[in-house]
């Protein structure tokens, strides 16, 4: 995808989250932000090594063959081994064990492959963070195992909800490791507060930085979108498809995990609190419903050090 390519499309995430056709100068707004945003990562962040890269231009082709992604797996002992664990994990195993990355493959399909995989590494990278690099990571990751727990569909597989939970703030996380933006914990009032704290530093906000990361790295639709629509809630929930159902489920896995207080307990009002909200409504997920998996799902598995591979 070109630079141009790139710009425009998230430019186009943007503007779909105006409630009405946007002017000549809101339009140009937005390409100026994502403009910001594109020239500050075709710098090269990229935290996703060459092998994950490969293989997601792979799958990418939908007529792809069987043999490259697994050549792209196995240009990478590292990876390859770690798709072998995951498709021999309890979740996964069958009547007898993997023991070839095509065997690991087939198991696990190309969808959860691509997923698991990025997920994975990105994991590995957060913790080894360290300041508010790792605040992020670690409320990312408890917002990815909350996402995981809640209906899914075909579009927004429980693989593809952790994905979009893990990254959704992978924005900020570049920023703070490069650099260029100071961040401090209680330092802004609120989302909006900070986001316009970023744009007024640099141009462009941690959303759209963390779309356009999201699209360089080839990570699959609608996951840029979510992303870019994370702060305004009506406008993304609005978005038709997959979009608005991964936007709503990511709302209510941050409500949620804003409501722990940093421990796995929520009372009956916390769960008819989300269950009320827009998110919980447009998704028709009751109270019981949402307590009913949190008992089942969510509870003794938020520790940070726990990772997709584990809880696969």
């Amino acid at each position: 995808m070109s630079v141009r390519e790139l710009i425009g499309r998230i430019a186009g995430y943007r503007a779909s989250l105006w409630e009405e056709t946007p002017s000549e100068a809101d339009l140009q707004r937005e390409l100026a932000e994502t403009s910001a945003a594109a020239e500050f990562g075709k710098g090269g962040f990229a935290p996703l090594p060459e092998s994950i890269l490969r293989l997601s231009n792979v799958l990418a082709d939908p007529y792809f063959r069987t043999k490259d992604a697994v050549g792209a797996l196995d240009s990478d002992p590292a990876l390859a081994v770690d798709v072998l664990r995951l498709a021999n994990s309890a979740a996964f195993i069958g009547r007898s064990p993997c023991r070839s990355t095509a065997d690991a493959f087939n198991r696990l399909g190309a969808t959860r492959v691509k997923d698991l995989v990025v997920s994975s590494y990105l994991e590995g990278l957060g913790a080894s963070m360290s300041g508010y690099s790792r605040i992020a990571f670690d409320h990312s990751i408890r917002v990815a195992k909350i996402a995981r727990a809640l209906p899914a569909n075909a579009g927004c597989t429980p693989d593809r909800l952790y994905l979009c939970g893990l990254v959704h703030d992978i924005g900020i996380t570049l920023l703070d490791q490069s650099g260029e933006f100071t961040y401090y914990t209680g330092h802004y009032e609120d989302d909006d507060v900070q986001c316009a704290a970023e744009r007024s530093v640099l141009g462009f906000d941690h959303a759209t930085l963390g779309a356009v990361a999201a699209e360089l790295w080839g990570l699959p639709h609608p996951i840029s979108a979510v992303i870019v629509g994370h702060h305004h809630p009506d406008e993304a929930l609005a978005q038709p498809g997959d979009a608005g159902r991964m936007s709503a489920l990511l709302f209510i896995a941050e409500d949620l995990e804003r409501l722990t207080g940093g421990t796995d307990q929520l009372s009956e009002a916390d769960f008819e609190r989300v269950a009320a909200s827009s998110a919980g409504q447009l998704m028709e997920i009751s109270a019981a419903v949402l307590q009913s998996l949190w008992s089942e799902r969510v509870v003794g598995k938020l520790h940070t050090k726990q990772s997709a591979r584990s809880a696969a």
